[in-house]
């Protein structure tokens, strides 16, 4: 039976009960008909588990990152976006045990080699997603939003593509931001990031692409804040082919008004309707 892991960012941990929010992931572990097992909480005061300080939001974002270590035990990625001192954001990686304790664990942020630079009040880790061995190493890599990035602009957004090291070291880093080639058409307050999902292969190129949320995107009209979802056509390398945005103008897209914040969660659903072509799930939480 698949089991669940579920953030709960503002977790007190050992703080308790003083709200000191340095966040904890909650394993669940699942019966078939919906009932819970048991549950193994992962915070500040767990075994092996991250090092966490006050006012961290760690599981802000948390994914299945596959087995990076080669011992058939699936790892674990997970957001802290208000990490280190300026919140420049981590990610933590967990190396699991079956029973939900930790074997090891790895923070990820802008003082790691080989790591892209994170600013101040970036916001690494507000969402993750695992996107499958991007170049072909035979290691899983990981897609990060960094939702305040300023490249370009205030607050527009980002997401970095970490290519990883069985270890959970980075073997190097791709941002893609407003000044990419091919890249998302951003402005100021896109907060592009806020969600990333890996959705397969979409063009059938042997390389899965991304879908970005941007819920902060005022395609129409200016202003309104109604979101976005940047669909980005991948390289190996993680340069973009192309993107598409969709948005409250796309054809046959969604109907959104001011304020709806659309794309502040996506996730890839499989194909749906039966016509070889993965389908998507967006959360538009202010509709």
């Amino acid at each position: 039976v698949n089991d669940l892991a579920v953030g709960a960012e503002s977790d007190n941990g050992s703080y308790h009960p003083s709200a000191k929010n340095p966040g904890a992931v909650h394993i669940v572990f699942m019966n078939t008909d919906g009932s819970v097992k048991s549950t193994v909480e992962i915070d500040n005061t767990t075994t092996n588990g991250p090092n966490l300080d006050i006012n961290d939001f760690f599981g802000r974002s948390v994914a299945n990152i596959g087995d990076l270590d080669g011992d058939g035990v699936n790892e674990l990625a997970v957001g802290a976006p208000f990490d280190r001192t300026r919140d420049q954001g981590a990610v933590h990686i967990l190396f699991m045990n079956t029973d939900g304790s930790i074997k090891s664990s790895v923070e990820n942020d802008s003082g790691t080699s080989n790591h892209c630079t994170s600013n101040t009040y970036d916001y690494l880790g507000a969402s993750i997603a695992g996107i499958g061995d991007l170049d072909g190493d035979g290691v899983n890599d990981i897609a990060a939003g960094a939702t305040h990035d300023d490249n370009g602009g205030t607050n527009r957004g980002a997401v970095r593509i970490m290519f990883m090291n069985t270890d959970a070291s980075v073997k190097s880093c791709v941002e893609i931001n407003s000044s990419t080639t091919n890249g998302p058409d951003l402005n100021s307050s896109d907060f592009f990031g806020v969600s990333v999902a890996n959705i397969g292969d979409l063009d059938d190129d042997g390389v899965n692409d991304l879908a970005v949320g941007a819920k902060g995107d005022n395609a129409e009209p200016a202003g309104a804040n109604r979101g976005a979802v940047h669909i980005m056509f991948m390289n190996t390398d993680a340069s973009v082919k192309s993107t598409v945005e969709i948005n409250t103008a796309t054809p046959n897209g969604p109907a959104l008004a001011n304020t709806d914040i659309f794309g502040y969660g996506v996730t890839e659903i499989g194909d749906l309707d039966g016509n070889c072509v993965n389908d998507l799930a967006v959360g538009a939480p202010q509709d």
